[in-house]
């Protein structure tokens, strides 16, 4: 017992300030300390939905918890869908978005007539999508 009682001690010493060396570090690594590109790995990519819906509170400044979008069609380049009000108020409106360059922009959105001049930056979205415009310089609905 006498010749273990130094190897104990000797462990448990070790133990202590191995335990006191690793708490009093300057800067001590978690998760949230990781190199954000680390952090970018990790995360999720946003769904065209959810890019949508980006794009729509970046063009109004609307809170996105005061909001829900649904794509109804999306071809990868193209999309249409709907604005509702989170709450389940009445009202709402649609949306047509157009991806540039990879990023959504909205076409156009809201209630009622797309004009014919709203289309003009984009010449190629899909007909069966915005079968008609209306020209406001003719007043007239223009089939597309």
């Amino acid at each position: 017992m006498n010749k273990l009682l130094p190897f104990l001690l000797l462990i448990l010493i070790v133990g202590v300030g191995g335990f006191w060396f690793v708490n009093n570090q300057e800067s001590s690594s978690s998760v949230s300390d990781l190199p954000e590109t680390i952090a970018e790995v990790t995360q999720q990519p946003k769904s065209d939905e959810q890019l949508i819906e980006d794009a729509l509170v970046a063009k109004h400044g609307w809170d996105p918890t005061d909001i829900v979008v649904t794509v109804t069609a999306n071809d990868g380049q193209y999309a249409a869908g709907g604005i509702a009000p989170a709450e389940g108020e009445l009202g709402g409106g649609g949306f047509f978005a157009a991806k540039i360059d990879g990023v959504w922009q909205i076409v156009w959105d809201g209630n009622g007539s797309i004009f014919c001049d709203d289309l003009t930056d984009y010449p190629d979205f899909p007909v069966e999508l915005i079968p008609e415009c209306y020209d406001r310089q003719t007043a007239e609905v223009i089939a597309r």
